[in-house]
């Protein structure tokens, strides 16, 4: 799920706000402006996403919680569950 906001979120979101934009363009334009074929500017589109992107990830690298230790997966230990902790200690 991270990977989706951090990567695929920013590089989606240009191009589905520039087709919303333009959807709603053609809606209020007139019935010759709806049969005109639409120009996208792909290589803006493209740029913006990959900033969007790299921007995000700087953002969570600089955010991250760094004092919290190395987490450690939840296990099975005869039959029990152990939860998942973060540190050396378990919780």
């Amino acid at each position: 799920m991270r990977v989706v906001f951090s990567i695929v979120l920013p590089l989606v979101l240009p191009t589905a706000l520039y087709f919303v934009y333009m959807t709603l363009v053609r809606r209020r334009g007139s019935a010759s402006a709806g049969s005109q074929t639409i120009d996208v500017p792909w290589s803006w589109l493209i740029v913006a996403g990959g900033a969007l992107m790299l921007i995000t990830v700087v953002a969570l690298y600089l955010f991250e919680d760094r004092e919290r230790g190395a987490y450690h997966p939840a296990r099975t230990v005869n039959g029990q569950v152990q939860p998942g902790y973060f540190g050396d200690k378990p919780n």
